[in-house]
């Protein structure tokens, strides 16, 4: 794939959208390439769905948010909640970042309170 600006890595779909959504489009439109990559789908965030139907909600909302800002999607294979800190998870962000080599990478501050925020940090 192509080169980006900016990447921005969330723990969740739509973390990265929420923190810096604004600024990846303003980017778009001044011209730069931008890419979101969600760790999971937070596919256990909604009580009132099953995680499958979430997931597959979850997954068409990052799609239509990476549309309207202009950015490339990945979206890798975690559990909500249980994303670890470990070599495959590295090695699979170090595989996003050698696919767009960004100038700019976005993520989660490392004093969050959700463990799967300061995992992705």
């Amino acid at each position: 794939m192509s080169k980006v600006d900016i990447l921005s890595i969330g723990a969740h779909a739509g973390d990265a959208e929420i923190a810096s959504g604004i600024a990846l489009a303003h980017e778009v439109n001044n011209g730069k390439k931008v890419a979101i990559c969600h760790l999971t789908l937070g596919e256990k965030g909604n009580p009132k769905m099953s995680p499958e139907d979430y997931a597959k909600l979850k997954r068409e909302e990052a799609e239509a948010a990476a549309k309207v800002i202009g950015a490339r999607l990945y979206v890798l294979p975690w559990k909500d909640g249980e994303l670890p800190v470990s070599d495959d998870v590295k090695l699979a962000i170090a595989d996003v970042i050698r696919d767009c080599k960004p100038d700019v990478i976005i993520t989660h501050h490392s004093k969050s309170i959700h463990k799967d925020h300061v995992n992705c940090h």
